[in-house]
């Protein structure tokens, strides 16, 4: 994963927003989100590919953007 990467996060009711990769460790990764309500930063967001959503939700998560 590299430093600025786009990438799709996904947050409160599976809304998607673009992000960009500001740190990567782990299978975790720090964004800058660009939201309807501004730039936010998140901090430690798992990665979780959209094949791999189920009913439960799986809270905050981001995915590539070819895995979307």
């Amino acid at each position: 994963m590299e430093y600025g990467q786009a990438v799709v996060y996904v947050g409160d009711a599976g809304k998607e927003s673009l992000a960009f990769v500001t740190d990567f460790e782990g299978g975790q990764a720090d964004l800058v989100v660009l939201g309807a309500d501004g730039v936010g930063v998140k901090k430690n967001v798992a990665r979780r590919a959209p094949k791999d959503f189920g009913p439960e939700g799986g809270g905050h998560t981001f995915h590539l953007r070819a895995e979307a």
